[in-house]
């Protein structure tokens, strides 16, 4: 028994694989890039442990610490689905769209 019409099915996609090899090759080396720097930054900080105090110091200087945060927070959150290109999805067509009556 079918819960769904024919129409509103999703057929597998071809090439499915290899959308998913090619993240994977660029998934692994982001991820280790990432794993380096935050490797190095740590042992930057165990290595100099007066230079976070002074770090926090600056950022408390200018303002409410709760703020920053907050700011912080929103900026990454728009960053992150930025990136991921959740906002940019369809941007294009439409782009192409408009510019192509002119």
């Amino acid at each position: 028994m079918d819960l769904l019409p024919r129409p509103h099915r999703r057929r597998a996609r071809s090439g499915g694989g290899q959308r998913s090899d090619r993240s994977v090759a660029v998934g692994i080396p982001y991820i280790l890039l990432n794993a380096v720097l935050i490797g190095h930054c740590l042992v930057e900080v165990a290595t100099h442990p007066q230079l976070l105090g002074s770090w926090q110091a600056l950022l408390t200087a200018k303002g409410d610490p709760l703020m920053l945060v907050v700011l912080a927070a929103l900026a990454f959150s728009k960053l992150a689905l930025g990136l991921s290109g959740f906002y940019s999805e369809g941007k294009g067509e439409r782009w192409a769209r408009m510019n192509s009556r002119t």
